[in-house]
């Protein structure tokens, strides 16, 4: 017998849409996806890339969806109540899903959310990017944030993790293993693997247009240029190495924010001509940087749930260093095959371990390559909407647990 699926997000996602595509081919499943806001199909402000932009893939086609508000006045995600379920209940009554995926619990939109659900009596099942090791919170957060995540988790009858951060918590916060799945966070994958195809052969003339030899090792630092990812970690790094190092290196920076302007001038200090900003790059270019480098610097220094540019990166078959900060390090960072991870903030690590990749014989940079994509090959598309699909097929009748 086949099963309705209700997928329920505050906007599309460049990241999730293939997701919600790969799910409506499913036999015997009807999928509709509902929106509370049409803010990225329209083009937004970007507040941390500080750019007006609009994605260049297709987020709309290719799956039934309902915008929930189309209001012109909406025009990012941010805000405590920015965004509501405008006529969900009547929405969900007239399709009548056998349960319902919700991708996050923060802000007020998914606390209504989960209200109207609980009075329709519609099993939830909750993909998000959830981990207790993002962010340092004091004694009367923890303490309040529990409490939270008790009620919101007692309205779910089934969890899907990402990675294994956030299946350690969903196990720390009282959700027993037989209702944990396992739906691997990723990128569009099909996306990236043209990409390839496009872009792999160019790749010496890519660095020659950007101003490096083949004898130089290329780091690149994708994301946006906000504390948060800590790019100035980076230029302390630099800053630390002997300029006959630094002479062996080249840098590229994809990406906007407040801290360009000091982290460019750095750079471009200790690196000169060998540090390329290309700012901000959609989606449908950014294979260009990744072939043309060898390696990915992800140094954040707090929130970085995951870090779907390691994604990214390892697809292309580039180690990746990063902070320990960086969620998808447990699953896809394995020290000298995938990558290197180091203490958040340390810049001499940092620098030690660039040095490291920099020495690193071309023999044994082509098998980390190998690792990097023999581990993504499992992070990907297929992979996370079959981990929905068994999700939803275990769901019994409406208000039982799956």
């Amino acid at each position: 017998m086949g099963k309705r699926l209700a997928i329920i997000a505050t906007h599309p996602v460049q990241y999730q849409v293939p997701i919600w595509r790969a799910l409506a081919g499913v036999e015997g499943l009807d999928v509709h996806v509902y929106y509370a806001s049409d803010f990225s199909v329209r083009g937004y402000m970007d507040q941390e890339f500080g750019v007006a932009f609009k994605w260049d893939v297709p987020l709309t086609e290719g799956y039934a969806h309902t915008f929930l508000s189309t209001d012109q006045r909406v025009r990012n995600s941010g805000g405590f109540f920015s965004l509501r379920p405008e006529g969900l209940h009547r929405h969900l009554s007239e399709f009548k899903p056998d349960c319902v995926l919700i991708t996050a619990y923060f802000p007020f939109f998914w606390w209504e959310t989960i209200l109207v659900l609980k009075r329709l009596k519609i099993p939830i099942l909750i993909r998000a990017e959830t981990t207790d090791v993002a962010l340092r919170r004091g004694f009367l957060k923890r303490v309040f944030r529990n409490a939270f995540l008790e009620l919101v988790y007692g309205s779910c009858s089934k969890f899907l993790a990402i990675g294994r951060y956030a299946r350690e918590h969903y196990l720390a916060h009282g959700v027993t293993d037989g209702r944990i799945g396992w739906s691997p966070y990723c990128v569009d994958t099909a996306l990236f693997q043209e990409q390839i195809r496009l872009y792999a052969r160019q790749r010496n003339a890519l660095r020659q247009s950007m101003g490096f030899s083949s004898s130089h090792t290329v780091f690149l630092f994708s994301g946006k240029l906000i504390d948060k990812k800590g790019p100035m970690t980076i230029a302390r790094a630099l800053q630390a190495m002997q300029k006959s190092d630094r002479d062996k290196m080249g840098l590229i920076v994809v990406g906007d924010g407040v801290l360009r302007p000091e982290f460019e001038a750095a750079c471009r200090e200790l690196l000169g001509a060998r540090s390329v900003f290309v700012g901000f790059v959609n989606q449908s270019c950014l294979g260009e940087n990744y072939a043309a480098a060898d390696c990915l610097l992800l140094p954040s220094n707090f929130g970085e749930t995951w870090g779907l540019v390691v994604n990214e990166a390892m697809q292309f078959g580039l180690p990746a260093i990063v902070s320990d900060r960086v969620g998808c390090h447990p699953d896809l960072v394995r020290e000298g095959e995938t990558g290197y991870v180091f203490p958040v903030g340390d810049a001499e690590r940092l620098k030690a371990l660039m040095l490291r990749f920099i020495e690193t014989d071309p023999a044994r940079r082509e098998a980390m390559a190998a690792h990097c994509r023999a581990t993504i090959s499992s992070y990907s598309v297929a992979e996370a909407a079959e981990g929905i699909r068994k999700a939803v097929f275990s769901c019994n009748q409406k208000g039982d647990p799956c």
